[in-house]
């Protein structure tokens, strides 16, 4: 009787709890896909005194559908993946709206910027070997996808398109570099056909169906009332401590506002760019662990529209760089960024600026094959690199250094990790030298990056490597290690990189047609060069793009300049910060749940709780994935007051 009677009052609650401006009892921050999904929710539960603030000039979030040629095309998320379990498919077969999305086939056609052939079941073959590699049991469990790549036995098969495979794993995981993420996650794939695209309208139209705007809008949902574009949120002021339910909301206009319960839904990129100083106080320590080791990167999409089709009835081409072009071509080609070389991208600079290049090698040293092939490093153009035995005899006794003072800092219950031949203890990093001279002066800091499962065994043994070159900027090359063990993808940073290295059109790996949109084409580029890149003007672009389509098919078509261009930048957006999550190397299992765990006052309310992709512990880097996070939090606050005495066992 109890339950009935709250269940019955609590629509007029939600009416008469606002009593002064700008005030809600739920506050949505973020209208993307995870956003919509909780507002709709409620509002299907008669909970409708709420507001959403979205900092973008639209709805979406990286649900992004814009007109470009004959139709919309999808800037951002453009697939539904999956049937079977995926929230977005079972809606569209509810509503019998599954003509919306139409399959997609992976194109068979491989071109080489040599012109040579390859054979026509080759393309199937290496997506047979892609599919090994993302499933393979052979993977451990810390391992990234690129080492478990070298693992798999068929890789001397595949070698000559490796590169290509790796763009194509780094499109799949939205990673930078395919060294970032891990080889086993806890992703799980829904059955059914994985490559199901929008039609016309784009994805936008499953945010209509959401509101019920679509398919006859004859009853749709009162939101768009309720929701206020370009509000940038910049600070939310919470008390844990408080009895009553009160969050401060600022935004980058100078307005504020006031809720009860507050959903936060913007992206990982956000967090780890702001998360640090938007939330005062300071967010939990393993929330901000969780925020820092899930990895987050990009993926850049441009699409081409061109006066005439010229392109006949390909599918699409993918590109497959010869080693001799990918290294020449830098010198065919001098616009736009340059990226570094293996070698030079793994290494950091010794502190003494005069003293040799010390080159540090991660894991990345079992890929290059250093140990069966030392001149493979000694050939790399502008290396000029010494391998020396005394070097990786002191690699040795220096990890015995390491791992003896990361035991003791552990046994004292300090905060400490091991990083290639630095340690770091309570937030301070020492390499050997420092212990050795400071042992007795070590001071401990707190920091919020524990790493309970250490990673020191991934370079035992891993041999230094010194070199001639002097000229690379150590602050760069830091931040390049930095970020790899902040789980964000490797090189976030660059804009402008050693002339040495490769250039950025190597990283575009393929074109595909959009089969109701005839002369529009779509360039993906995946890796390092994207945060760059998207900062590159225009003429650079399309001239690095035109250049590479007349060397891999200039034999074969007539390819005319394109009179139109999009290109997206997520990366570089400061309300997204990246594509979409993955799991990183340093990432664990508890990362995710601690991601999503709401904040809660003195006497257990949710206060503030986080939704959004990379807080779904299997769907992450998918729109399922951000829809069911929105209901799940939105399912949350309908359970608290349609039955607060049974809260605590409804949503966990």
């Amino acid at each position: 009787m109890y339950l009935r009677y709250v269940s019955l009052l609590f629509p007029l609650f939600f009416h008469e709890i606002s009593g002064i401006p700008n005030e809600k009892p739920i506050i949505i921050i973020g209208a993307g896909p995870a956003g919509i999904a909780a507002a709709t929710r409620l509002l299907e539960n008669g909970i409708d005194n709420i507001l959403i603030l979205e900092a973008e000039p639209r709805i979406g979030g990286r649900i992004y559908s814009t007109k470009f040629g004959d139709t919309n095309v999808d800037m951002g998320a453009m697939w539904c993946h999956g049937q079977e379990g995926n929230i977005v498919w079972e809606k569209l077969v509810d509503m019998n709206l599954t003509d919306l999305v139409r399959s997609t086939q992976h194109p068979r056609t491989f071109h080489i910027s040599s012109r040579k052939e390859l054979g026509k079941d080759f393309e199937q073959k290496l997506y047979d070997i892609m599919m090994e590699i993302l499933d393979s049991e052979q993977a451990e469990e810390n391992e990234s996808v690129g080492f478990a790549f070298g693992k798999i036995e068929k890789l001397n098969y595949a070698r000559a398109a490796s590169k290509w495979l790796e763009h194509v794993t780094m499109s799949i995981e939205g990673s930078l570099s395919w060294y970032d993420s891990k080889s086993k996650t806890t992703y799980e794939e829904c059955g059914g056909n994985q490559h199901l695209n929008w039609r016309g309208p784009g994805y936008k139209i499953f945010l209509d169906i959401l509101m019920k705007k679509y398919p006859t809008g004859s009853n749709p949902l009162p939101i768009d009332d309720k929701i206020l574009l370009s509000k940038e949120v910049t600070k939310v002021l919470w008390n844990p401590a408080a009895t009553r339910n009160r969050v401060e909301i600022a935004c980058a206009d100078g307005s504020s506002y006031v809720a009860s319960h507050v959903v936060f839904t913007p992206s990982l990129g956000v967090l780890k760019e702001r998360g640090e100083e938007m939330f005062v106080p300071r967010l939990p320590e393993r929330k901000m662990i969780a925020i820092k080791r899930v990895g987050m990167g990009a993926v850049m999409k441009v699409f081409l529209h061109y006066p005439r089709r010229w392109w006949r009835d390909e599918v699409a081409f993918n590109l497959v760089w010869d080693e001799n072009d990918r290294k020449n071509v830098r010198n065919e080609f001098t616009q736009g960024p340059w990226m570094l070389n293996d070698v030079n991208n793994i290494y950091k600079l010794n502190k003494k600026p005069n003293s040799p290049i010390i080159v540090e090698f991660i894991s990345y040293l079992k890929k290059l094959e250093i140990y069966q092939n030392k001149e493979k490093l000694r050939n790399l153009k502008g290396s000029n690199i010494s391998i020396s035995n005394d070097l990786c005899n002191k690699d040795q006794e220096d990890q015995k250094v390491l791992r003896q003072h990361l035991k003791e800092a552990r046994q004292k219950n300090k905060i400490a990790r091991i990083r290639g031949n630095r340690i770091e203890i309570e937030g301070q990093w020492f390499t050997v030298e420092d212990l050795k001279e400071n042992e007795s002066d070590i001071e401990y800091d707190s920091d919020e990056d524990s790493d309970e499962d250490s990673e020191e065994d991934q370079t035992s043994g891993d041999c230094k490597i010194t070199g001639a070159n002097q000229e690379k900027n150590t602050t760069e090359v830091q931040q390049q290690v930095q970020n790899k063990e902040d789980g964000n993808s490797s090189s976030n940073k660059k804009k402008e990189t050693n002339k040495n290295g490769e250039s950025w059109i190597t990283r575009l790996y393929s074109i595909e047609m959009l089969e109701e949109n005839p002369k529009v084409l779509l360039v993906w580029i995946t890796g390092d060069v994207v945060p760059a890149l998207e900062n590159t003007d225009e003429k650079t672009l399309l001239s690095g793009i035109e250049f590479t389509l007349k060397k891999f098919l200039g034999h074969l078509y007539d390819i005319p300049k394109p009179d139109k261009v999009l290109r997206s930048n997520w990366y570089s957006n400061p309300h997204f910060r990246g594509s979409y999550s993955f799991q990183s190397l340093s990432s664990t299992d508890n990362n995710i749940p601690d991601l999503l765990e709401p904040l809660r006052t003195s006497n257990g309310s949710y206060i503030i709780q986080f939704a959004g992709e990379a807080t779904s512990p299997t769907h992450f880097s998918t729109v399922q994935g951000a829809v069911e996070s929105g209901y799940r939090e939105a399912d949350r606050l309908i359970g608290l007051y349609k039955y607060p005495l049974l809260i605590n066992s409804l949503v966990h």
